[in-house]
């Protein structure tokens, strides 16, 4: 019997000692554990503790949020759905050729340009609504208001094209910004529909200026902008906006090896697709100004591959208008109908010197049609000037120079 309450004495003091152990402990808990922590994981603690500053999440570090430039121009930005059936070559059971009928669809994005409802786009994403009759396009607007379209115009050649959204009002245009002001290093905000989801919006920066246009078919755009923003299929024809929220660029296409994102996009800028845009709404399509010669810099010109009669100016300055193959002077073009012959030496275009293949072609492009060209050329010794109305280039037209 005693034995047995001794048991039980024990079993009670102990029990006591513990609870008044826990309620020790429970009685200081804070200071006890954030001693023990080490300083960062402290630090993190009693901020994750802490109610919300409501600060939103606008500064991060010192670095400004884009949500404020993304909101303002997230609702001029458009996805656009097209759809319809294609005739493509097939085999029939005994290997008999015939043609089958095969569905198609796809998908891009595009900016409002106006109140009344012209988008622009790439060429690309609208380009069966212009080669297949059967062809449908739908767009989607940021609030889900949904239009149909009407092709307005489109230039393959720089991938540029207009539509108009059937019975839309009082839309809210896209801002647009000046793409010749862009520094690699600025913000870079892409907008669109990619992989069919509405209204994304991704990051990045300017990457880098005046790169190789991708699309090797196209002689109207000279230079694209670089970003690091993620684009991907469905982005063709998006925004491209600076930390305003302005549009500084068409989104149009992307280097990967995987077909997805890869960290290098390229934008038409803003500047060059505006002023296309223009023309696309006033004519329908675009009106490009030519001269119709194939020229090599001087500088770039074996010597012993010239003539011996020919006879260089001074300074070797200028471009060669000369062919390795085909004509070196279009016939029927301005340069033919003014007198310009394989062999003269152009040296200045309206007052700037010539010495490399891109400044003509850039001054060329500065003109619209029907005016007026002055050219410096070089012939025999000397020099004479030319004053060439400049003329609308042909479909299809696709010499090296211009």
């Amino acid at each position: 019997m005693k034995t047995a309450l001794a048991y039980g004495a024990t079993f009670v003091t102990g029990f006591a000692a513990c609870a008044l152990i826990l309620y020790l402990a429970q009685g200081r808990p804070s200071v006890g554990r954030e001693a023990t922590l080490p300083p960062g994981r402290q630090a993190l603690s009693q901020a994750l503790a802490k109610s919300p500053s409501g600060s939103g999440g606008h500064a991060l570090s010192g670095l400004p949020s884009v949500a404020d430039a993304a909101a303002r121009v997230a609702p001029a930005v458009v996805s656009i759905e097209v759809e319809g059936h294609e005739s493509v070559p097939g085999r029939g059971f005994f290997g008999q050729f015939r043609t089958e009928d095969r569905r198609f669809e796809g998908s891009g994005s595009g900016i409002i340009l106006s109140a009344e409802g012209y988008v622009l786009t790439n060429y690309h994403v609208i380009s069966p609504l212009i080669s297949q009759p059967t062809a449908k396009c739908q767009v989607t607007l940021a609030d889900g208001r949904r239009f149909s379209v009407t092709v307005i115009g489109g230039d393959q050649a720089s991938d540029l094209a207009v539509i108009k959204l059937l019975g839309a009002k009082t839309l809210t245009p896209a801002l647009l910004g000046d793409s010749d002001t862009l520094r690699v290093g600025d913000w870079a905000i892409a907008v669109g529909s990619p992989l069919g989801f509405n209204s994304t919006v991704t990051l990045g920066i300017i990457s880098a200026l005046n790169r190789q246009y991708p699309h090797q078919d196209s002689t109207a755009v000279e230079r694209v902008i670089q970003t690091d923003a993620s684009i991907n299929p469905g982005n063709s024809g998006g925004a491209l906006a600076n930390g305003e929220g302005r549009v500084i660029g068409i989104n149009t296409a992307i280097a990967t090896t995987s077909g997805a994102a890869a960290g290098i996009g390229f934008a038409i800028p803003i500047n060059t697709a505006r002023k296309i845009a223009a023309q696309l709404i006033e004519n329908g399509k675009m009106l490009r100004p030519y001269l119709g010669v194939v020229y090599t810099p001087l500088s770039e010109v074996e010597r012993s591959a010239l003539p011996g009669s020919l006879t260089l100016p001074p300074d070797n300055q200028g471009v060669l208008v000369h062919a390795n193959n085909g004509a070196a002077v279009v016939q029927g073009s301005p340069a033919q109908k003014s007198g310009i012959l394989e062999w003269d030496i152009l040296r200045t275009a309206d007052g700037k010197p010539l010495d490399d293949s891109e400044g003509l072609r850039k001054i060329i492009a500065s003109h619209a049609v029907g005016e007026v060209l002055k050219l410096t050329l070089w012939r025999n010794g000397t020099e004479q000037e030319l004053a060439i109305p400049l003329e609308e280039m042909p479909e299809g037209f696709s010499q090296p120079n211009r």
